[in-house]
């Protein structure tokens, strides 16, 4: 039943030994102590599948569980052979999720926070790089490693996926590689995803909901108001909006509420989880941009003021993306393309990509019916005056305090 260490065996082998294996788990989980046990590991082979070898492995580090209990290890291939590799990495002591496509993977990074993913170039829906860009957006300081075949693998390095590892995979160079993942510091502070113990919304409003005897009434608009995409009517709402409110805070928690406008239409919708607006010229301050570069939660409030006096809120995570990296975006819509070809000021100078987390809507009751006014817009005008002077007579303020 024992095999050599390093040597391959079959699938009855595995199954005979797979007990074994099982037992050993459990007694490791309940101890931190450095040991040697026999163990069942995948050797992932150039044709998406695997085998198996024994081997002697060192459990030094199982008292990790309890450290990493917050930051999983997410392993998305494109077949159900995730498990055999999942199954393997939990044995050490990493907490494991598996995903077999695309979907899967980004619906998981909505829950959990993820150090590590490992992503098989079998995956079928979604390119490797482009989900490693996507959950990314959500965790920036996620390590992604690519496990591939391809021979044209190094092109993939650098930004996109932190290390590539070829195929077949050393399991040991794999485990080394995590560990060494690990012991990196995190290079950004980001709010982490919230814990809403199935609800929506913070566990501050939660909190305030029980203190102030609206849990109830708090529930019910959860129930029937909140979800976590863009529904057909949400994104027909949004195509016909000329402005939109954005809320974004930096890394400390500063907040910035500022406001865009454009053509009916300017955001553009991708899909029920995606959507993104332009950013024209202003004026150089960059305060939002630069807030979504340390922190990339974002709110955006749209208000119909004309004609159904209601609003919609998407709560999200957003991104920069530059004109020349647009076409990369799945399913983006050819209006946005067309926006990139346009001359002047009403040319977008970049974007801001949004991966939707919550969208619920802004009562009518309070917002008033306006009416619209003819008024020429002057896109991307540098002239002060056109652009409402000094309004609030700021610069006589900074004389006085010069005096």
């Amino acid at each position: 039943m024992a095999g050599h260490d390093g040597e391959i065996i079959s699938g009855i082998a595995f199954l005979q030994t797979i007990s074994l294996s099982m037992a050993t788990i459990s007694a490791a989980n309940c101890d931190c102590l450095p040991f040697t046990k026999t163990a069942i590991m995948p050797h992932l082979n150039g044709h998406g599948g695997y085998s198996w070898r024994v081997a002697e492995v060192e459990l030094g580090k199982l008292g990790r569980t309890k450290e990493m209990s917050d930051s999983h290890i997410l392993v998305v291939e494109g077949r159900n052979n995730g498990s055999a590799l999942s199954g393997s990495l939990s044995e050490l002591g990493y907490r494991v999720d598996s995903a077999c496509d695309s979907p899967t993977a980004l619906q998981l990074a909505e829950r959990y926070s993820y150090r590590v993913v490992l992503f098989d170039d079998m995956i079928s829906e979604m390119e490797a790089l482009e989900l490693h860009r996507r959950i990314k957006r959500r965790h920036p300081d996620v390590v992604g490693v690519l496990m591939t075949a391809a021979q044209t693998a190094h092109s993939a390095n650098g930004d996109d996926v932190w290390r590539i590892l070829s195929k077949p995979v050393d399991f040991d160079e794999l485990v080394a590689l995590i560990e060494e993942i690990y012991d990196e510091p995190s290079s950004l502070q980001v709010a982490p995803a919230r814990e809403s113990n199935g609800n929506p919304g913070s566990q501050g409003e939660h909190a305030l909901q029980q203190q102030y005897g609206t849990k109830k009434r708090a529930e019910n608009f959860y129930d029937r108001q909140v979800l976590d995409y863009l529904n057909r009517s949400m994104r027909e709402f949004i195509e016909q909006q000329e402005m939109v409110f954005i809320a974004t805070a930096d890394a400390s928690g500063e907040c910035d509420c500022s406001f865009r406008a454009g053509l009916a239409g300017f955001v553009r919708v991708v899909g029920e989880k995606t959507l993104l607006y332009p950013e024209y010229r202003g004026n150089g301050v960059l305060a939002s941009l630069g807030n979504i570069s340390e922190n990339p939660h974002i709110g955006l409030t749209f208000i119909d003021f004309f004609q159904h006096t209601i609003g919609l809120h998407v709560n999200g995570r957003a991104k920069v993306v530059e004109n020349v990296d647009l076409p990369q975006i799945p399913g983006l819509p050819d209006t946005a393309l067309q926006d990139v070809q346009l001359k002047g000021g009403r040319k977008p100078e970049r974007w801001v990509v949004v991966d939707v987390e919550e969208a619920y809507i802004h009562c009518s009751k309070h917002i008033p019916l306006l009416t619209k006014q003819d008024k020429s817009i002057l896109w991307g005008t540098d002239d002060t005056r056109l652009k409402g002077g000094d309004f609030f007579n700021v610069g006589e303020c900074k004389n006085q305090n010069k005096d």
